[in-house]
């Protein structure tokens, strides 16, 4: 991720710990932000990687509970 980031010259970056008990407080405010996936594991010049939506990680979120 720290790659990544440095190889990105401008944009609005957040980095945040997410955990089981955060999850849902942060899955709401990137829906609220109009975020509707998330991709990770990307290379550096931000190709590649896997995306999920939201909705697939709130699901996955629920069922790890």
């Amino acid at each position: 991720m720290g790659e990544y980031l440095k190889a990105q010259g401008s944009g609005e970056w957040a980095v945040q710990l997410v955990n089981r008990y955060s999850v849902a407080e942060v899955l709401t405010h990137l829906n609220d932000a109009g975020q509707r996936s998330l991709r990770y594991d990307v290379h550096r010049d931000g190709s590649g990687g896997t995306e999920l939506s939201l909705d697939e990680i709130t699901a996955a979120a629920r069922q790890a509970q």
